[in-house]
Parts: structure tokens; sequence; C-alpha cells
């Protein structure tokens, strides 16, 4: 009887390694590694203070044509973004925008119902109108979008368990930022409190990787296959196997390889890779510098899915903040002063360096990153920059938006789309009311994995007169009274409020609304 001379303790020790090579079973791997195919979408919001942006320097300059209907009496229009070779979209978005229109959505005609007087945050454009200001008691202050993202199990698996459920971010100061919570959040309850931000690349680091077994999340040092590299050599030079079964041998070794790439690299070679992390400097660099690296930490994030959700707010733009007084030439006088040429010329500088400096490198490195369903960061995400007012001073009307990304092909881009019901008037001029803004929020959850249950104001233990419909819909978005569909001008969009979007959904992305 012939037998195998390799001894126990080989035998014992070999196998044991071995035994790490098993056929590859996707679900059993950390979610550190996503199944191919399956990327979960991520979430940015970039905002500005003050707002006044006049819609000529937002907006493409020739406006959609093609007329839809979307309520009774009450069209859309939607085109492709019109753009100009040399200049660009429009001047706050310039010709280095061009490549990404097809990326793009413009977005016009998205109201709230009533001026959330202070705007001076992000918040009443994530949902919490309230918290603008403190006088405005007819309505409570709620959960934004970010964090009722951040607390559902639809967004984050395992209870969010090991994730940094959110990055808020103010390069500037730890004040009037965007995202709002419950005091006691996995049980949804206390008083609706505010997500403190952080300001530098090294603190959202930290926050990412310190205190946590994050740092490990990132394969460890040494490579699996090293571990049993000496064994498999001496298993394979003994004389006793045979030619097959040193194939099969090679075999294993080779899927062992394979799978530790898959566990420890990247799609793409160039991008950072998720161990031996160094933390970015705690100061130094000028403003653009700061800003790159918080960006790079973004994309960190997402990439090592230690978060999938970064808000972005800024009250002091290369060197000109916000300022309580009304002093000509500050950033609040140019937002009271929209008409004034100075006025005009400060938003458009403002709006223009953040567009320049922090949203173009932002969508630049998002789009570099391939991921493992062969589609971008940028295609897989939502990036939302709006300011914090329309066209002048505490207008909520018209609500200047854009957005990038289709969260994996939800939405479509690519398209200018105009909510603004053209045919109606209002002491002979036109209104140019549009649609409520709380549906457009929907839309953005329902992209992001969410369903009615995680947002509808009852779910949530507010029961206040001021919502309808049972309060299934989200936010607030009565009168400055309380009432609700006294308003003609809203009353079709209030029952639209859990609806579709025409002309931003996808064929794929309609079938998400329960």
């Amino acid at each position: 009887m012939k037998y195998d001379k390799i001894n126990r303790r080989m035998f014992l020790q070999g196998s044991g390694k071995l035994a790490l090579m098993v056929p590859f079973m996707g679900s059993l791997l950390t979610r550190t590694s996503e199944a191919a195919g399956v990327i979960k979408p991520r979430f940015i919001f970039m905002s500005a203070q003050n707002g006044g942006q006049r819609h000529e320097q937002w907006f493409p300059l020739t406006s959609p044509t093609t007329s839809m209907p979307l309520y009774t009496s009450h069209n859309y229009h939607m085109d492709p973004i019109s753009f100009n070779a040399s200049t660009g979209i429009s001047p706050i978005f310039d010709s280095k925008f061009n490549s990404f229109i097809s990326k793009m959505n413009f977005i016009k005609g998205l109201d709230q119902r009533f001026s959330s007087f202070g705007n001076h945050n992000g918040a009443p454009l994530l949902g919490n109108v309230r918290a603008a200001h403190s006088t405005m008691g007819f309505c409570p202050s709620i959960a934004t979008i970010d964090q009722l993202m951040a607390y559902s199990n639809n967004f984050y698996p395992n209870n969010g368990d090991g994730y940094v459920r959110s990055i808020s971010i103010n390069p500037n100061a730890n004040t009037r930022h965007s995202g709002y919570y419950f005091s006691n959040p996995t049980t949804k309850t206390g008083s609706i409190v505010y997500v403190p931000s952080v300001q530098t690349a090294n603190a959202i680091f930290r926050a990412l990787f310190d205190n946590t077994s994050a740092t490990a999340v990132p394969m460890g040092n040494t490579p699996l296959v090293d571990g049993v590299l000496d064994d498999y050599k001496r298993i394979r030079n003994s004389r006793e196997l045979s030619s097959t079964e040193k194939t099969k041998l090679d075999e294993y070794i080779d899927k062992l390889a394979q799978l530790e790439i898959k566990l420890t690299t990247d799609v793409v070679p160039n991008i950072p890779q998720c161990r031996n992390l160094v933390a970015p400097p705690t100061s130094g660099g000028n403003e653009i510098q700061n800003i790159d690296l918080i960006l790079d930490m973004i994309i960190l994030a997402f990439q090592c899915d230690r978060s999938r959700i970064a808000t972005i707010h800024f009250n002091k733009v290369n060197g000109r903040g916000e300022g309580g007084s009304m002093t000509v030439g500050d950033w609040h006088w140019a937002s009271h002063n929209t008409t004034d040429p100075l006025g005009m010329q400060i938003n458009l500088d403002i709006y223009k360096w953040i567009a320049d400096n922090a949203l173009y490198p932002l969508i630049n490195k998002m789009n570099a990153v391939v991921e493992s369903n062969g589609l971008t960061m940028l295609d897989n995400s939502i990036v939302h920059f709006a300011t914090a007012s329309a066209h002048s001073a505490h207008n909520p009307k018209n609500l200047p938006t854009l957005l990038f990304g289709s969260a994996g092909g939800f939405l479509k881009t690519g398209n200018y789309i105009d909510y603004v019901n053209r045919g109606a008037t209002s002491f002979g001029k036109p209104a140019e009311y549009g649609i409520l803004h709380n549906q457009y929020l929907t839309n953005i959850m329902t992209a992001m994995g969410l369903n009615k249950s995680d947002w509808n104001m009852k779910n949530l233990g507010f029961t206040k007169n001021g919502f309808p419909t049972n309060a299934e819909g989200y936010g607030w978005y009565t009168n400055v009274d309380g009432s609700s569909g006294n308003d003609p001008r809203y009353s079709k969009s209030e029952s639209q409020i859990n609806n579709p979007l025409p002309g931003l959904i996808s064929a794929s992305g309609l079938t998400k609304f329960v």
C-alpha cells in the first residue's frame, strides 16, 4: 500500500493554512469589498451662506422649450443642457464643466412654501426650514434628509455598525451648517439638534479612522499568500505529489492570490489604498489646499466604505465672511442687493470661487475613480450644489439647484429641467411658481434606497397640523399659519410629495417608488 510520507506536523500546519483557500464566496466578504457590480449610492451636499444668486448667473443661458404636461394647466419644460464651447454653461459654470454635461442636471422651479427668513445655513435645503430662524414657531424643527439617510437601515446595513454615518464639514467654523437629527438618534426620540461639523481634513481622517476597527478594515500588512507560501513550497516540492495534484495545488494558491487582490486593491491601481494610511497635517496650507485635502478625505471615506454621506457648507469664501452687518460690499449686503452691480458681482465671484475650487475638483476626483460595476464614483453618487435662497434675499422660489451623478442610473442626466408654471399669472404678470421642493427631497431619498416609512412625519413622531395626507409626506409644506390646502398654486404638488419627478427619474428609477 502506497501512502504520502508528508509528516503529520507538516500536514496539519499546511492544511490549516490552506483551508483559507476555500472557493470564493462573496456573501462571506466584509462590507469593505462590495460584490462586483453592486455599489451602494453616496450623497454629497454642498451649499453656501446667504444665497441671492441671480438665475442668469447660475442657469444655462438658453432656457428649455420642450413642453410636457405636469399637472392640469401646468406644463414643465426640459431640454438637453446648452453650452458654449469657449465660455461654458453660464457665468458661474465655465467651460471646464463642459465635459460633465452628460452627468449633470440643472433644476429650476423648486419652491419652498414660504420664506424661511434667515437662510443662513444649508438646513432648509435639506428639509429643516425651522433651522433658518428661531422665530418660525409655526413649524417644528425636523430631521434633515442627510440624517434620515444616515440612520436608515435601507441605507446602511447592520444598523450602521462600523460606519461613520455622515461627515458634516464647514471649513470655516462649527456653526450654521446643515444636518439636524434627534438627540437620541437610534430611538428617534428627543429634541431635534444640530449635527456638529468638522473644519479640517485631519479632523475628518480622525473621525473616519481613529478609535475604530476601521484602521484594520483596510486589509492587514501581511498578505494571506505570504502566510502559507513556505508550506505551499514544501508540499509542492514533495516527491509523493502527482503532477495532477501539483496542478491543483497551483490553482489553489493562484485563487488565494486573486482573492487577496480583490480584498486589498481598488479597481483603478493609482487611487489611494485603504491601509497604512497617514493622517493629513493638522495645520498649514492655504484655503484652496485645505479644501482639496478635505475633498481627498471624502473620496477616501467612500473608497474604504467608511461613510457614504458628506455635507459641506461655506460661510466664508476667499476671505469674504458672511458678516452680520449690512456694510456695503460684504457678502450679507450683496445677497440683499442682487440688482446692484456691485452686489451682483460679489455674488458671482463667491459662487464661481466655490464652483472652481470646491465643486469642480470634487466631481473631477470622483469621476476618476472607476468602481466594480464599471461606473465612476461620480456616476454612483449624487452631488447636490445649491444656494441658501434664490435670485433675491430670502426668496424661497425657484431655488437654484445643480446635480451631478445619477446614483447608479436612478436619475436621468444631461438635462435642464424647468418646473415653473409659465402659464400662471398673478396681477397680470407671470407668477413663476413651480412645485414643492419637498417632492425633490423625497426623490433624492428614494434614489438613496429609502422609502416612505423612513421619512413620513407620522413615523418620525410629528403629528402637528400641517402635514397633509396623514403625515405621509416629508417636511413642512403648509402655509405660514399652519393651514394646508388653501393655496391653489401648490394643492396639486402637495398630493405628489412622494411621487417621482417627471423628467428627472429614469425608467429603472421609477421601479423604486413604492
